[in-house]
């Protein structure tokens, strides 16, 4: 009995590391698509307020 509940305890612990690891890389996968959509953000946020504006300019 004992033993069984030790090995449950190590059973457990490894789920635990494993899901710990898991929401790391979830973390760093986040991170990495916030990062290219901030990127992709910053690359056509310009373009679409200078059309916008061209837009604007031109029906004015």
């Amino acid at each position: 009995m004992e033993r069984f509940c030790f090995h449950h305890g190590q059973k457990l612990r490894a789920l635990i590391r494993r899901t710990g690891s898991l929401r790391k890389i979830f973390k760093r996968r986040i991170r990495i698509l916030y990062h290219s959509f901030s990127m992709f953000l910053m690359g056509t946020l310009p373009v679409l307020l200078v059309s916008i504006g061209l837009l604007l300019m031109l029906a004015a």
